[in-house]
């Protein structure tokens, strides 16, 4: 229908829903389609005029992107921009109040690699939610390693950590474990000190190679997993599995000391499917933040 994609994509640019809702009743739409693509926003997107006053900010350089000298100075005439963009006065004041570094921010891109190894339908649904939010989205390659190899050298440092914190402990107080814990905690006891140093050099490799890909102020974006919702009754052996291939979505993060969270955000055939977001160091802030952008 014309007036959603109408919508969405003055919704795009930076549009209030009152000034979204003006534009389309200017164009001769009837305010019954209207009513239908708003009601559609508001139950897609997370805080939509939030989201829309930041870009408005970006692209005029008012409120928090004004030098910190000019903020005071301005904000009278900002609070009459962002009203005659259509948003409320208390909304408008929430978004002038913001720190600058709220806004550090760049852009999101999508991590290819990663992206490559989920399996083909989450892949597909994937790509369909990306490119109807960021048409013109960037695709990058966070690593030339192998991810099985970055989520190995991960368990090594896990596991050393598990060696040193946890075991005495555990042989000490002889809890109750699992079997399938146990056997992790049995193979966290066989890793040697010569392990840990080379992982931990590869560690120091990889944040390098990240901190070229994935520079300050971008975030990337692929799924948080790489297959549907797992079925109850799974044998510890396929759990195993599965979460060995998982972690290879999850072990950059862990070993460059970056901050990843994960939102549910589309849905297949047997439960939602979630979308990761992975920022830069103390990036915790913006990338909760950011999910109002998807």
């Amino acid at each position: 229908m014309y007036s959603d994609s109408k919508s969405r994509s003055l919704l795009r640019r930076g549009y209030s829903l009152n000034k979204i809702n003006q534009s389309l009743r200017m164009k001769g739409i009837d305010q019954k389609f209207i009513k239908q693509s708003i009601d559609k926003i508001k139950e897609d997107e997370i805080e939509p005029d939030f989201v829309s006053a930041l870009k408005l900010c970006k692209r005029r350089r008012i409120g928090p992107l004004r030098p910190e000298d000019n903020r005071e100075l301005f904000y009278k005439k900002d609070m009459g921009i962002l009203a005659r963009g259509g948003f409320s006065f208390e909304l408008s004041k929430r978004v002038l109040d913001l720190e600058k570094t709220e806004f550090s921010f760049k852009g999101f891109v999508i991590a290819e690699d990663i992206l490559e190894l989920a399996n083909p339908e989450i892949v597909k649904l994937f790509n369909n939610y990306i490119n109807d939010k960021f048409p013109e989205i960037k695709k990058i390659r966070l690593s030339k390693y192998n991810k099985e190899k970055i989520a190995d050298n991960f368990r090594i440092l896990q596991g050393g950590e598990i060696k040193e914190n946890i075991i005495p402990w555990i042989l000490e107080n002889k809890p109750k474990i699992s079997p399938e814990i146990n056997n992790r905690i049995e193979m966290a006891m066989k890793i040697t000190t010569d392990e840990i140093n080379k992982a931990q050099k590869f560690r120091e490799k990889l944040k390098l190679e990240i901190e070229k890909s994935l520079p300050k102020e971008i975030i990337a974006l692929f799924p948080t997993t790489p297959f549907s919702s797992l079925k109850c009754g799974q044998s510890d052996q396929q759990l195993a599995s599965y979460r060995k291939k998982l972690m290879e979505f999850t072990s950059i993060a862990g070993m460059t000391s970056r901050p990843q969270i994960s939102m549910p955000k589309f849905r297949d055939n047997t439960g939602p499917i979630g979308i990761s977001l992975l920022g830069w160091q103390y990036s915790d802030e913006v990338l909760l933040e950011k999910l109002n952008y998807l």
